[in-house]
C-alpha cells in the first residue's frame, strides 16, 4: 500500500479525473455556522482547512474575528479536503481562505474552482500559496474572484497583498511579559529540531492558540517550522528564526524571520523584532474586511 501512495499522488496530480476521485474520498464536511430560515440573504460559504488539529489551520476560518456581521446570515463551513458543492447556489457567496490553499494540493485547486463558479459572487481572502509536492496541473482561475487578495507579499503573481486576518484576534492585544530566551514550535510534521537548541522548550502547533499564541509572545526567540508561528511572532514583537523550509509559503512574508544558518547565535542576531508589524496588518486586513462587507450588503440590494 505505500508503495501505491506515490503512484496514486502523481495520478491524482496529473490527470484530471484521478483529481476528481480524490476530492470524493473524504466524506462531506460541510456544516452551519448560522442557520436563519426566513430571509432573503445570500448564504456565505467559507471554505478553508477546519477538519484538522493545526492550530493555524483553525485560526484561519476568518469569520471567526467578524461575527457581529455574519450573525444575520446563513453561514456554511466547508471543509477544503471535500466541499459539499451541492449545497453552492447561484445567489450565494463563497469566501476561500485562508491558510495555505493555493497550489498546495491538486485536488484542492479543482475544489476551489468549482465552488467559485458554482457561487454569483467569489471571495479570496488572503489565502497563500503552499506548493510543497510540486506543480499543480490545475491551475486556480483568479479572473473568476469578485474581490481577491493573497496573504503573500511581493507575490509575482502580482496580486493584492492582505495579510493573514488571524491578526484581529484579541489575543494578540493582551499584554505578556516575557519568561524565556527561546522557544520552539514545532509545526506537528516537521519536528526534526536543530541538534544545537534540542534542550530548549519546545511547544507544538497541535496545541490550542491561546496557549500558542502566549507561548510566542513570552518568549525572546522563537525557533519554528511553523507558518504562523512566524507570523504570530512578528506580530508579538518576538525575533523569529525557521528551521524547516519545506513550502514556498515561506518565502512571501512582509515581516521577514530568519532562516536557519546553523549558527544560532548569529541567527538570533539578524532577527529583527517588528514593532509596527501589529497595526499595521490589522489595517490592511480591517481595510480588506469592510470592503467585504460592501459587497455582501451590496449583493443584498441588488436583491431587492
Amino acid at each position: 500500500m505505500k508503495r501505491m501512495k506515490p503512484v496514486w499522488r502523481w495520478l491524482v496530480n496529473n490527470i484530471t479525473f484521478f483529481t476528481y476521485v480524490e476530492s470524493l474520498r473524504y466524506r462531506s464536511e460541510a456544516k452551519f455556522l448560522n442557520r436563519i430560515s426566513d430571509t432573503i440573504k445570500p448564504t456565505i460559504h467559507f471554505i478553508h482547512v477546519y477538519y484538522t488539529n493545526n492550530t493555524g489551520d483553525l485560526a484561519c476560518g476568518y469569520y471567526q474575528y467578524c461575527m457581529p456581521f455574519f450573525k444575520d446570515y446563513n453561514c456554511v463551513i466547508h471543509n477544503i479536503r471535500h466541499v459539499n458543492f451541492n449545497m453552492i447556489k447561484k445567489s450565494d457567496i463563497v469566501i476561500v481562505g485562508g491558510g495555505g490553499l493555493i497550489n498546495a494540493l491538486n485536488e484542492w485547486n479543482y475544489s476551489i474552482n468549482k465552488a467559485i463558479r458554482l457561487a454569483g459572487k467569489s471571495i479570496l481572502w488572503s489565502a497563500g500559496y503552499n506548493s510543497f509536492l510540486g506543480k499543480c496541473k490545475i491551475e486556480i482561475d483568479f479572473s473568476r474572484f469578485t474581490l481577491k487578495a493573497i496573504r503573500d507579499f511581493n507575490h509575482s503573481s502580482g496580486l493584492r497583498y492582505v495579510p493573514c486576518a488571524t491578526c484581529l484576534s484579541p489575543l494578540f492585544m493582551k499584554q505578556y511579559d516575557k519568561k524565556r530566551r527561546l522557544g520552539i514550535v514545532v509545526h506537528k510534521n516537521f519536528k526534526d529540531v536543530p541538534e544545537e537548541i534540542r534542550g530548549c522548550q519546545v511547544i507544538e502547533n497541535t496545541c490550542s492558540i491561546e496557549e500558542m499564541v502566549s507561548f510566542i509572545a513570552e518568549s525572546e526567540v522563537i525557533v519554528t517550522s511553523s507558518y504562523h508561528a512566524a507570523y504570530w511572532s512578528s506580530l508579538l514583537k518576538t525575533k523569529c528564526v525557521i528551521f524547516s523550509v519545506h513550502s514556498v509559503k515561506f518565502e512571501f512574508f512582509k515581516y521577514k524571520p530568519v532562516v536557519y544558518s546553523g549558527n544560532i547565535e548569529k541567527d538570533i542576531l539578524d532577527a529583527r523584532v517588528y514593532d509596527n508589524a501589529l497595526s499595521e496588518s490589522q489595517k490592511d486586513v480591517s481595510e480588506f474586511r469592510d470592503q467585504i462587507y460592501h459587497l455582501i450588503e451590496s449583493s443584498c440590494a441588488n436583491k431587492n
